[in-house]
């Protein structure tokens, strides 16, 4: 039986590369990319903080 899929909400980042993944990092966020379908990839931030909580409880 399949659990419930927790939602993580992410934003949108502004740079790409190694200098904006390390500002995000020091901002407290975990830089990554979301790829899917046709569409382009899209750099994304998530809270450190949520990511965390969310590892730890399993989801």
């Amino acid at each position: 039986m399949a659990g419930k899929i927790p939602d993580l909400i992410a934003t949108e980042r502004a740079g790409t590369g190694k200098g904006a993944a390390r500002q995000a990092r020091r901002e407290g966020m975990v830089p990554g990319v979301a790829y899917g379908g046709s569409a382009d990839p899209v750099a994304i931030n998530i809270p450190f903080n949520v990511l965390i909580k969310q590892l730890r409880a399993g989801g």
